[in-house]
């Protein structure tokens, strides 16, 4: 029973999230569309400063052609 509050708790911030946005004006639905798609990647403002919030981007890790790795 609990976890179905969870659930329902977590749809109803998703929503509230896109309809304040699209109340305010902020909602770019071309940009919505294909995010939810899959279509675009995340890329971060480089105007804006970092917080803890923001994801974590690994570097994927470099190869040396001396020593592949079998």
């Amino acid at each position: 029973m609990d976890s179905m509050r969870v659930a329902t708790n977590l749809l109803g911030n998703c929503v509230a999230a896109f309809a304040v946005s699209r109340w305010e004006g902020a909602l770019d639905l071309g940009q919505a569309k294909k995010a939810l798609n899959g279509e675009a990647a995340f890329v971060p403002d480089p105007d804006r400063p970092a917080t803890s919030a923001d994801p974590v981007v690994r570097p994927e890790p470099v190869r040396s052609a001396e020593k592949p790795y079998h």
